[in-house]
């Protein structure tokens, strides 16, 4: 008879992705390189699971995003619904280091440039408007979430 934790360690190992082994990055790294460049793993967009374990994790209904963003359809107008929608899309389309970095710069920020969980994401975060170059002390390479990065945190920590 196998235990629970058995029994769920054999259902996640089976259901790690195939091209990235669970990690949700790849590199295109060869043997004697020096550097190598990594990006979000194109087959399981950067969860590191396969499709069959999609359905398996919980993901929150549009109804308890919306509630984290504060709009509801009873009193929000249109615009307000589209950009809430539009925000919880990009935020579920999100690969696994832009997720990490809006993390830690909400919960640790401001973060020097060589804190942030990956550089790669960060800029990719800057460009986007969820994070912010920020000074602290006079000092210059910290970054920070913006108002729409804090928005993406709260979604992501409801299940987006």
């Amino acid at each position: 008879m196998t235990s629970i934790y058995e029994a769920l360690s054999a259902k996640l190992k089976g259901a790690k992705c195939s091209r990235c082994a669970g990690r949700g990055m790849v590199d295109d790294a060869e043997p004697g390189d020096i550097g190598f460049r990594t990006s979000a793993c194109g087959a399981c967009r950067g969860s590191g699971f396969a499709g069959a374990f999609e359905s398996w994790v919980r993901k929150a209904s549009l109804k308890e995003l919306l509630d984290v963003l504060h709009v509801t359809p009873e009193v929000s107008d249109q615009i307000e619904m589209k950009n809430a929608c539009a925000l919880i899309i990009e935020v579920q389309a999100m690969d696994s280091g832009r997720r990490e970095c809006i993390r830690a710069a909400f919960r640790h920020g401001p973060l020097l440039d060589g804190d942030v969980p990956s550089k790669a994401a960060r800029d990719t975060l800057l460009d986007e408007g969820y994070m912010t170059k920020v000074v602290v002390g006079g000092n210059d390479g910290y970054n920070a979430c913006t108002h729409k990065g804090a928005w993406a945190y709260r979604l992501l920590e409801a299940g987006a």
